[in-house]
């Protein structure tokens, strides 16, 4: 959290301390190898996806404060496409089982798919497209994901707890010339506007 603030701080003020904030702890974090170690649970690893794909969001946030020099760039990425590597290996053996994917899906995606953009790398780009594909091939024409409608009466909560990352990923797309959002008829907009009017 400390680095997601601060690399906001960054781009409200354009303080270098606040982004020299974010690579401190970025840093600290990639040489400790945090979030590396085994996983004891199918929470830990949605968390180390959230918080792997937060530190990541905050790092293109300050990549071109100055603050970072080669050698941090390379220790980052390569923390965070070594904790990448663990959310894809998790998710695969679970869509090898079943193929439709929910939320947590669409989350690791956006973890996986700010670490391949702050390290340049397409097969780590093309996964997290895959897991947006994932969801937005299950809009119904009604505009209701059948996984999140599995949730009885929470499943407006978990509808809208899935647009979030769908938006993020279509926006990781539209930034590298791919037209996300108009996939499937534009899917995503049904997505949300159904959302919306059950708002």
């Amino acid at each position: 959290q400390d680095a997601v603030d601060a690399a906001d701080a960054y781009l409200a003020t354009g303080s270098r301390q606040a982004a020299e904030c974010v690579l401190k702890l970025e840093k600290t974090a990639a040489l400790n190898k945090a979030l590396t170690g085994k996983m004891s649970s199918n929470q830990a690893y949605y968390v180390q996806g959230w918080v792997a794909g937060a530190l990541a969001i905050a790092l293109l946030k300050v990549r071109d404060s100055g603050v970072l020099n080669s050698a941090d760039t390379k220790l980052l990425t390569h923390w965070l496409k070594t904790v990448s590597q663990q959310t894809m290996n998790y998710y695969d053996i679970r869509l090898a089982k079943s193929p439709n994917g929910n939320n947590h899906l669409y989350w690791a995606g956006v973890q996986v798919g700010a670490v391949a953009i702050a390290a340049n790398d397409r097969k780590l780009f093309d996964w997290a497209l895959m897991t947006y594909r994932n969801g937005i091939r299950q809009i119904t024409p009604e505009g209701t994901l059948p996984e999140e409608m599995r949730r009885g009466q929470r499943a407006l909560h978990y509808h809208l707890y899935a647009i979030a990352p769908l938006a993020y990923i279509a926006e990781f797309g539209q930034v590298n010339g791919i037209d996300l959002y108009a996939e499937k008829d534009g899917a995503l907009k049904r997505l949300v506007d159904r959302s919306i009017a059950g708002l």
